[in-house]
């Protein structure tokens, strides 16, 4: 999504935004947005929890989605932090 082209925050926030608009399904879209929002790429872990909540929410029962975000939301909280942030959670 934007991960290697040095843009902000706002940007990434728009590349979502156009995102759920073209293809709100697109897992491998949703896998890079994760990844552009966590703190492995310099946001805040809520920042990467707000952006993925709305649309885990919208996401059928059974949807892939679910799955992977919750994957590689702890994935790149423990590269990031190691285990500890993960068990505030």
């Amino acid at each position: 999504m934007s991960r290697g082209q040095g843009v902000d925050l706002q940007e990434r926030l728009t590349r979502w935004t156009e995102l759920m608009w073209r293809a709100p399904d697109y897992l491998y879209g949703h896998h890079y947005a994760v990844m552009a929002f966590s703190p492995l790429w310099g946001c805040r872990a809520e920042v990467m929890y707000e952006c993925v909540r709305p649309r885990a929410a919208a996401a059928p029962e059974g949807s892939l989605l679910l799955v992977h975000f919750g994957i590689v939301a702890i994935i790149l909280l423990w590269r990031r932090a190691g285990t500890d942030e993960l068990h505030d959670r």
